[in-house]
């Protein structure tokens, strides 16, 4: 009888074991190689005219041109949409334009947007391109900016909210500069908030 159970325990002691065994190599195998994380979907193409954009903008804060810019813009939908980082993004040629209330620097451009949703309602954007300007490029007093030449670099970034699927409000500041190619370069920032309508 004792002989029976001694058995019987050494075989249960070895299922055991061996049951302890498999679980710790299936947790060890989900921790060295878990599931994948799921990768975000890739947005379609949409009209390819995509998104108006209408804001007013703070010109050459603390400068010799400070005053109020009125700037509208437009974006393409061109099916440059991919993923990045898990996130949603766009990249998206624009055009556009600002116009200065007190007859100082107005601007014409033409860019890349690249815009990424980080939220459902929270994307941020950030553009590179060119412009053209009607400013000084040498001026002889202090009453306007030295812009040094035209066409210039332009950059901006951008962090917006989506109110509804076809209306957001962003906040945005934009730079431009010859980056040194020409003889003067101070440079013209920009800083505004927007209203755009997506189609």
């Amino acid at each position: 009888m004792a002989s029976s159970f001694s058995q019987f325990f050494g075989a249960a002691c070895v299922v055991a074991a061996f049951g302890a065994v498999s679980v710790t190599q299936v947790d060890a195998a989900d921790v060295i190689f878990p599931a994948p994380a799921p990768v975000a979907e890739i947005p379609t193409a949409g009209p390819f005219l995509n998104e108006v954009r209408l804001g007013v903008m703070y010109h050459d804060p603390s400068g010799p041109e400070e005053s109020v810019d009125i700037n509208g813009e437009v974006l393409f939908d061109v099916g440059w949409n991919f993923a990045l980082f898990g996130a949603p993004a766009y990249l998206r040629p624009a055009i556009g334009g600002t116009v200065n209330t007190e007859g100082y620097t107005s601007q014409a451009y033409a860019q890349l947007a690249l815009t990424v949703d980080v939220t459902e309602h929270i994307f941020i954007e950030g553009t590179f391109g060119g412009m053209v300007h009607n400013g000084e490029d040498n001026s002889v007093t202090n009453e306007d900016l030295d812009l040094g030449c035209s066409p210039l670099f332009r950059e901006s970034a951008t962090i917006g909210f989506r109110v509804t699927e076809r209306v957001n409000v962003m906040a945005t500041v934009s730079h431009a500069s010859n980056a040194g190619l020409c003889d003067k370069n101070d440079g013209l920032t920009n800083y505004g908030a927007r209203v755009g309508y997506s189609f």
